[in-house]
């Protein structure tokens, strides 16, 4: 099964498209098993970080994330962290990691698809996964998990569970990659911060061999979708996304989301000549 391309029409045909297979039948709820990530160009890879810095030298991940710990200023009663802990929030503050970001809404992708005002002339695009049944294929190790949390989506502490009975950075990635095979697992991340919570993070994590997410879910059985968000729609979408406040400011709570609203909210680009001022 290869990722499906969907071209929509309109903001209500992306909201229907997003929450079409919603309804849970055995509950009566309408909770939707599928996580989104907004890319603003659709040609975009599903690449993470740690392969476009480092490119074919992602041996160097241990590096990063060993000085990331050694610099990072938080309380001396902090430093304990393990592995994957550093991972998490060395993605969350920009570290180059094998880590990607999702999200449970699809509003907070679309503002991801639609927040560079340089790529409003091109499509953008938006991935759809059904989480739900991607950790369901993961190898027993990680599925006994599960089964016996009833429970359907894993937690960074699930992923510490496995590796626990390993010291150094090293034999931790080691092993995880060893047991997790060529698959991908997807987690919730903690709150370490209200833009974690704002952003309804997911991460998905790979072994070190796998680049590019993409190819992997091409090739899979999942069920995957690629929402393409034409660029004749964009500037729309991002004006009503302003007005649900879908922006910057929520998406970055603090003064950094303020002036990156802000800048991007009075930029002119898209103003007639005579209307600038």
């Amino acid at each position: 099964m290869s990722i499906k391309e969907h071209r929509i029409e309109s903001f209500s045909d992306y909201l229907e498209f997003c929450f079409a297979s919603s309804l849970q039948t055995e509950i009566n709820r309408h909770r939707s098993n599928y996580i989104f990530r907004g890319v603003v160009d659709s040609t975009f890879d599903l690449v993470p970080g740690l392969f476009r810095n480092c490119k074919d030298r992602p041996c160097l991940e241990t590096g990063l994330l060993r000085n990331f710990q050694k610099y990072m200023e938080l309380p001396q009663e902090s430093r304990n962290f393990d592995i994957w802990d550093t991972m998490v929030i060395g993605q969350h503050h920009g570290l180059p990691t094998r880590l990607l970001d999702w999200t449970y809404s699809p509003l907070v992708a679309l503002h991801f698809a639609t927040d560079d005002i340089s790529k409003m002339d091109c499509d953008g695009a938006v991935f759809l996964v059904n989480v739900v049944e991607a950790n369901k294929k993961t190898p027993s190790s990680f599925t006994k998990i599960l089964e016996k949390e009833q429970k359907c989506l894993f937690t960074i502490d699930d992923i510490k569970k496995i590796t626990e009975s390993e010291s150094s950075y090293e034999k931790k990635l080691k092993k995880f990659d060893e047991l997790l095979s060529k698959n991908i697992l997807f987690f919730q991340p903690p709150s370490v911060d209200s833009r974690i919570v704002n952003q309804y993070a997911f991460f998905s994590i790979a072994p070190l061999e796998i680049n590019d997410i993409g190819v992997v879910l091409k090739n899979s059985e999942l069920e995957c979708y690629k929402v393409i968000i034409p660029q004749k729609l964009k500037w729309e979408f991002r004006d009503k996304l302003d007005q649900m406040n879908i922006t910057e400011r929520v998406v970055y709570p603090g003064l950094d989301g303020l002036a990156k609203w802000l800048a991007r909210f009075y930029n002119t680009s898209n103003l007639p000549k005579e209307n600038r001022c």
